[in-house]
């Protein structure tokens, strides 16, 4: 729940830095959530697109209408410069091992 709630946040701070005041927050966290759900499913890497077309969809229903597609690409290019950013660390732990003061296993 505190995940959902705050990428709900993470989207209505990119939306309010857009300029849209008069969206209400419920629509916000209700685009996220079911954003999220629908990134879940198995049919695009990282649920790119999947999830960007419900958003994008949600959005436009309650009245987001000229940045609901801004708003989604901002939202998943933060998510996937953070995933590549942590594959990267992923990659480097294994080429390069921590000392045995440091272990991480």
């Amino acid at each position: 729940v505190l995940v959902h709630l705050n990428i709900a946040v993470a989207i209505l701070c990119i939306g309010y830095g857009m300029g849209i005041g008069d969206a209400s927050e419920k629509h916000f966290i209700l685009s996220a959530v079911l954003g999220n759900a629908a990134g879940t499913i198995p049919l695009t890497p990282s649920g790119v697109g999947t999830r960007d077309v419900v958003m994008m969809t949600l959005l436009k229903a309650t009245g987001v209408t000229e940045q609901a597609s801004a708003i989604t690409l901002v939202y998943t290019s933060i998510v996937l410069i953070v995933s590549f950013a942590g594959g990267i660390f992923f990659v480097f732990m294994k080429i390069y091992p921590p000392s045995s003061a440091l272990d991480f296993r």
